[in-house]
């Protein structure tokens, strides 16, 4: 189509005329017959025309002589139903192919090239590619470069460029150190991205940061650097670093190897560094490099909460934040009683979640030191 288009652009305008008329038709039968072949009505009509007139002798380009013949035989890849529905059409291009291929001698390439063109046209979904324009510009190149790919160069060619663009732009992607900072909603026990919560919570000397991509080769320097950095610029001291690790679902050797060489970075800043939500598949990695060790299983928490509760456990005096979440805790865990009273199966059980929650009332309506 390349060809066309350029061979095209550089002839005389005689045939620049042919080449619009063509188009002006296939538009015109297209939205006025729509049933009928436009293409092989253009394409005789260009024909008859071009042969009739002896165009060719004035500097219009034709097609010329074709060989007449067919190509070596071969099975397609098709069931028998779809074989018996392609022979009538199999063999009209038989017949047109051995005996009728003089007749196209006189075949405008400005008209091939409007009925190639067309048909490209009428396969890219325009709607959709302006609805990648307007929400994400990335992915609007990405699908123009594909197009643009397939028609400069051969089909499997162009294809192989478009694989190639966007797993380059996947591994761009994944490659970039994005950081979520954690922090709890208030009256909550849940821990999200402090961008998206109104008031967040954060507990003082706690830094709970989340990957926002799985952590692999590609980004794993860049996302030790960007911890590191979040440590040494934070207004106030930081004595553990908890990272969340939901998004890692396989770890690799060079990923484990950053976050043994992380621990000992914060080490050397008195920092300790706690892990938290790490799948199966990751922690497998972190015991056979021997990651696992150098952190510290105690230093691997199955949730979140379960490695702040860890941290306030070695505090000897709480701030106003860290009682205002221990009392979260005990409100949300004398609701669970309530819950589970009704619910006991003998008496016995249920007085002693009585008495419990009875307990955790009168601990829930203590004061802290801050108050």
């Amino acid at each position: 189509m390349w060809h066309l288009v350029t061979h095209l652009g550089q002839t005389q305008p005689l045939t620049l005329v042919i080449g619009a008329a063509s188009v002006a038709v296939l538009l015109m039968l297209g939205r006025l017959l729509p049933r009928l072949p436009a293409s092989l009505v253009v394409l005789v009509l260009g024909t008859v025309v071009v042969g009739v007139l002896g165009l060719q002798t004035h500097g219009v380009k034709v097609v010329g002589n074709i060989p007449s013949g067919l190509s070596g035989p071969a099975i397609p890849d098709v069931g028998m139903g779809d074989l018996l529905k392609l022979l009538p059409g199999a063999f009209g291009i038989a017949l047109v192919a051995l005996f009728f291929t003089p007749l196209f001698r006189t075949l405008p390439e400005a008209t091939l090239a409007a009925i190639v063109i067309l048909a490209t046209v009428g396969m890219m979904d325009v709607k959709e590619m302006r609805r990648l324009f307007k929400l994400r510009r990335t992915d609007f190149l990405l699908a123009a470069g594909a197009l643009l790919s397939v028609l400069v160069l051969e089909v499997l060619l162009g294809l192989m460029v478009s694989v190639g663009l966007s797993v380059a732009l996947l591994v761009w992607r994944a490659s970039q150190p994005r950081v979520s900072e954690l922090g709890r909603a208030p009256g909550t026990l849940d821990f999200a991205d402090v961008r998206r919560q109104p008031a967040p919570l954060t507990v003082p000397g706690l830094l709970m940061l989340r990957p926002n991509e799985g952590i692999f080769f590609a980004n794993a320097t860049a996302l030790r650097d960007a911890i590191i950095s979040r440590v040494d610029s934070a207004t106030s001291p930081v004595h553990v670093v908890l990272l969340d690790l939901e998004v890692t679902s396989d770890l690799d050797v060079p990923g484990a190897d950053m976050l043994g060489a992380l621990k000992d970075s914060l080490e050397h800043r008195e920092v300790t560094l706690m892990l938290s939500r790490v799948l199966s598949q990751t922690q497998r990695m972190l015991d056979r490099t021997g990651v696992t060790e150098r952190i510290g299983a105690k230093n691997i928490h199955p949730q979140t909460l379960n490695g702040v509760v860890e941290y306030l456990s070695h505090r000897n005096h709480h701030s106003k934040a860290e009682w205002s979440l221990v009392k979260d805790g005990l409100h949300r865990l004398n609701a669970l009683v309530e819950e589970a009273i009704p619910a006991a199966e003998g008496d016995d059980d249920r007085r002693r979640l009585e008495a419990l929650r009875h307990r955790l009332a009168r601990l829930d309506d203590g004061s802290s030191p801050h108050e």
